[in-house]
């Protein structure tokens, strides 16, 4: 039964993470746009935020209900600071009427935010502990990236790259830098990236540590713009 509440608290986690990320979704209007010397923000989802609020208050209320037990305090009452002292003091939930009825809601609220969203992000699981200890899952989204249960965030390039990794496959760099196969395939005809496109029936490869140096440029650029 901990378990249970445990993956129910993961799933209601990793709902309210995308729905905030993804709240805000950006639009484009036909037609010519008007240069402004402020950039309007994003409109906001009030579905997606509302729920992602919703999914927040009641995982910080849980863990608030369960430190008037043990006495102890959440490192931090934000979604992420409260599923992870309530995921670590599971054997509190079972057994108590009002915290069981509370997981029966946060997987309510999970099967509407994948009613909402399509489907949630697959994930998958990284058998290395983050620095912190914290079990790490892998998100496979259009730019997949690396994240703990504590809630520190990795690219995939610099988590493969720390781990020692030295190469990936063409579709890997290509889902790292959320571009497509071909601009892979000419990023390693123009120098910009390290590696083979691959021949005669051998897999490309792209070198690891080219893929975080590209990343790391293009943020640079960015920030310099």
């Amino acid at each position: 039964m901990t378990d249970h509440a445990r993956r129910i608290i993961d799933q209601a986690e990793d709902a309210w993470f995308i729905l905030q990320g993804m709240a805000r979704a950006q639009t484009q209007a036909a037609g010519p746009k008007v240069q402004t010397s402020t950039t309007p923000a994003a409109p906001l989802n009030l579905t997606m935020h509302d729920l992602a609020v919703d999914i927040a208050t009641i995982l910080r209320d849980l863990a608030l209900d369960i430190a008037d037990t043990t006495g102890e305090w959440p490192d931090g009452l934000d979604a992420t600071g409260a599923a992870a002292f309530a995921r670590a003091r599971t054997e509190h939930i079972i057994g108590h009427e009002g915290r069981e009825e509370t997981i029966a809601t946060l997987a309510d609220r999970h099967r509407t935010a994948t009613g909402i969203l399509g489907m949630l992000p697959r994930r998958t699981r990284v058998p290395e502990p983050c620095e912190c200890g914290a079990q790490q899952h892998v998100y496979h989204e259009h730019v997949a990236y690396v994240r703990c249960e504590d809630g520190h965030l990795a690219s995939l390039a610099d988590h493969a790259y720390a781990a020692g990794a030295g190469h990936f496959t063409i579709g890997q760099a290509a889902r790292i830098l959320g571009v497509s196969d071909r601009t892979i395939g000419r990023l390693l005809e123009r120098g910009d990236l390290w590696g083979s496109r691959g021949s005669s029936g051998r897999r490309g490869f792209v070198d690891a540590a080219s893929v975080t140096a590209f990343r790391h440029g293009l943020a640079r650029r960015a920030h310099a713009g």
